[in-house]
Parts: structure tokens; C-alpha cells; sequence
């Protein structure tokens, strides 16, 4: 069993990582709060984010064979009109992670986002340059920068737009959200100029706990097999969950005061990471599959 420190594990990916992780590793947890779930082999340990000399105790107690860092202001919005928090969230916190990966010969696995892309080129590929369109997108890109100079055996994640249920806590659920509507007979609003290639929970959380004890080294885009208009997608997962596509109608998001630009495009290609990993990257019907079991 690998010994693998999760930071972030109230959230939405951290939640699957948690789920999967303690079927087959000896996880502990980095947490600001008390622990929220117990599990066999799982442990929490709670230290202020800001607190390096903490996080150092905690590494040299738990002596982790790899960190997967998914802990991040991650709402686009929130990070633009809150730069400063989102900037010690989202670089400064990965520094001092970084830092203690270093000293204690950790492997760091850093989660990452398709928003350090500017959308105007599809399909992307790992190696391309990276131009966010958003501050949230423009931390991100410091923060991998960071894992780079800072831990010599690392792995980027860049992380497509994720769907799915929360499996332990909480987190930025759209699927969620939407079906409580769709159940009360609503309509939901999506974007119709954005496209993706949409990734569920449950995959990116089995790929990320592939990657902690995977000999891979640099970075790897983590995306399904589809890219898809939003608009596009959420009526398939409608479908799919017996609802109608006529309760999903297109919206256009820029009316929205104080609104974060979007990259438009950002469709991964994603056939080097089936080359790296053993965890398959589904489609979109794929997806609804594997995350039905965990439907509240």
C-alpha cells in the first residue's frame, strides 16, 4: 500500500480520490477543519494552509510516498474579484507543498485545470502554451510553474470540466444541481458557446491515484473522449437520466454582471494519456454510468 497525503478533501474531485484511495492505499488527509467521513485506512490531520512549519510536522509524521494536491479556490468568478485570496489559495499554499515535497522526497501530483488555455485552438495538447483568459486560469498556470522548478518527480493534471456526484463531501456538483431542477419540472440555462471535453468524477479521481504511483513525469491532460457544446452535453446527460433535452435551453453567459471570461474551445486530446495510464477515459454515456451509483 502507498502512503498518499490529499489536500482539498471537502471538494468535489478530492471526495472520489478519498472513495477509491482507501480501497487500496494508506490515505491521509491535509485539512484546514476536522475530518468529515471515517473510513478504513483513512487519516486527517488538520494544519492552517498558511502554517508552513505544520505542514512540515505533518510530512515528517506521515512520511507520504506521494502528495496529490487538488486543494484550490476552483470558482472561476470568486477568484477574479478576489485576487489576493485566490492567489495565496492557489500559489502560495502549492509553494510551501512543494517546498516539503522536496525535502522529503515526495512525489507531487499538482491538479490542474483546462482553464490555463485561451479556447481559441482545439484540439490541445499538454505541450502547448498556455494563455488563461481568467485570473483563476492565470494562477493555476504560476502554480504549476512552481511544481516544476520545486519537485524533481512530479505530475501535472490538467483537469477538463468535471461531472458527476459528490462521493464524500461536497463541491461544485453541476449535475447536482441540475437534476434537483430537472426533478421540479425547471428548465436549466447552459452556455451554447463553450465546448469541452468533459471528464467524470469518478474517472479523475481513479486517474489521479494512478498517477501517485505511476513513474510518469511532466504534464498529462485528464479529459473523456468527446468534446461537446455544454449545451451539447448536458442534454445527452438529460437523456440519460431520463429527463427531457427541452429542459435544457442555451443562455448567453456575458449578460452575467462581474462574469470571468471563459476560454470557449478546449478540447483535450487525450490519446498520450491512454498511452500513459490504465484508467479509461470514457465518453459521455461512459461517464453517466459511472456515476450513477453515487445519484443522492
Amino acid at each position: 500500500m502507498a502512503r498518499i497525503l490529499v489536500t482539498g478533501a471537502t471538494g468535489f474531485v478530492a471526495g472520489s480520490i478519498l472513495h477509491f484511495g482507501t480501497q487500496e492505499h494508506e490515505i491521509h488527509v491535509l485539512t484546514r477543519s476536522k475530518g468529515i467521513v471515517e473510513l478504513p485506512n483513512l487519516n486527517w490531520h488538520t494544519a492552517d494552509p498558511r502554517d508552513s512549519e505544520s505542514i512540515i510536522q505533518i510530512f515528517e509524521t506521515v512520511k507520504p510516498d506521494a502528495l496529490i494536491h487538488a486543494a484550490a479556490i476552483a470558482n472561476i468568478d470568486h477568484c477574479e474579484n478576489n485576487q489576493e485570496e485566490a492567489r495565496a489559495a492557489n500559489i502560495t499554499f502549492t509553494q510551501i507543498l512543494a517546498d516539503a515535497c522536496a525535502e522529503h522526497n515526495t512525489r507531487m501530483v499538482f491538479v490542474s485545470t483546462d482553464n490555463v488555455y485561451d479556447g481559441n485552438t482545439s484540439p490541445v495538447r499538454a505541450e502547448d502554451p498556455t494563455e488563461p483568459v481568467n485570473f483563476y486560469g492565470r494562477t493555476k498556470v504560476e502554480a504549476e510553474q512552481v511544481v516544476r522548478n520545486t519537485v524533481s518527480n512530479h505530475a501535472i493534471a490538467r483537469l477538463a470540466l468535471v461531472m458527476g456526484f459528490p462521493i464524500i463531501g461536497g463541491g461544485n456538483s453541476f449535475l447536482m444541481r441540475m437534476i434537483e431542477q430537472w426533478e421540479a419540472g425547471e428548465s436549466v440555462g447552459v452556455p451554447d458557446n463553450e465546448i469541452r471535453s468533459p471528464i467524470d468524477v469518478v474517472t479523475a479521481g481513479k486517474a489521479l491515484l494512478e498517477l501517485a504511483t505511476h513513474e510518469f513525469q511532466g504534464t498529462l491532460l485528464l479529459g473523456g473522449s468527446q468534446g461537446l457544446n455544454r449545451i451539447e452535453l448536458v442534454r445527452q446527460v438529460a437523456e440519460h437520466f431520463g429527463y427531457s433535452p427541452d429542459q435544457v435551453r442555451p443562455f448567453d453567459p456575458t449578460q452575467i454582471p462581474g462574469r470571468a471570461d471563459r476560454p470557449l474551445s478546449v478540447i483535450f486530446d487525450v490519446e498520450p494519456s491512454r498511452e500513459i495510464l490504465s484508467t479509461p477515459l470514457v465518453d459521455v454515456a461512459g461517464a453517466v454510468e459511472l456515476v450513477r451509483p453515487f445519484q443522492r
